[in-house]
């Protein structure tokens, strides 16, 4: 199935379960951050959301109209900046912008971003709290954008750890979107080659650890959880 297929049907499956648990219908608002919209957008029709009771979708950093009378879902990445854009809708003084907040996170949430989340206002209103482990944008049926053009300048500067490991997350979310366990392999010209390699491995481990059917079908090949990844053979 493409890619961009996988990750609007995905979407919809986020946005769907977000309804009362009685199921009768209703509203909300989808609002999204920079690199969401970009996913939503490529993946999503609006009528398509619109069958699941989204009215609006809204980006996280700009200014919006309060919608009291309506839940809120948020697809968002776990950085500081989409957090505070958040809370900031539930720190007005007065009434909250929405009824409830649904919160979708792209990836895993750090613990002091978990923490701070947690002991803001928001918390009473919060309805779902979920990581949902999609941070990359689906391009093309085949193509996928990581959105992370500084990447490379860090590394070759000298620095770069923080980057390498954001990358490796991306690349463990885009595998656990399709349900792949990947053998992986690294040239070893280059030391972040390895160093990607290990990062990556340990988060594709951990992402098995929670979905212990990654990598099983009758087409795929399932590597046992652990394996330390190796280079390839070098040419003579």
């Amino acid at each position: 199935m493409a890619l961009k297929t996988v990750v609007g049907q995905k979407i919809l499956e986020l946005v769907r379960a977000a309804r009362r648990p009685s199921g009768a219908p209703d509203w909300r608002v989808l609002i999204v951050d920079e690199l969401c919209m970009r996913m939503v957008s490529a993946c999503c029709k609006m009528h398509d959301l619109a069958q699941e009771g989204v009215t609006i979708v809204e980006d996280l950093r700009k200014r919006r109209e309060p919608l009291p009378h309506l839940e809120a879902v948020y697809l968002v990445q776990p950085t500081e900046r989409s957090i505070r854009a958040l809370l900031a809708d539930w720190s007005t003084g007065g009434r909250p912008m929405y009824r409830a907040a649904h919160i979708l996170f792209s990836e895993p949430c750090p613990d002091g971003l978990f923490e701070l989340l947690a002991g803001a206002g928001v918390s009473r209103h919060v309805r779902t709290l979920k990581e949902v482990n999609m941070a990359f944008v689906p391009l093309e049926a085949l193509l996928y954008s990581l959105d992370a053009p500084r990447t490379l300048p860090a590394v070759l500067s000298g620095g770069g750890g923080a980057q390498l490991d954001r990358l490796a997350e991306q690349l463990a979310t885009l595998c656990a979107t399709l349900g792949e366990y990947p053998a992986v392999r690294y040239r070893d010209h280059c030391a972040h080659n390895e160093q990607l390699a290990r990062l990556l491995q340990a988060r594709l481990d951990a992402h098995k650890a929670d979905e212990p059917t990654m990598g099983q079908g009758a087409e795929k090949t399932l590597y046992r959880s652990g394996v330390v990844p190796k280079p390839y053979p070098k040419q003579e």
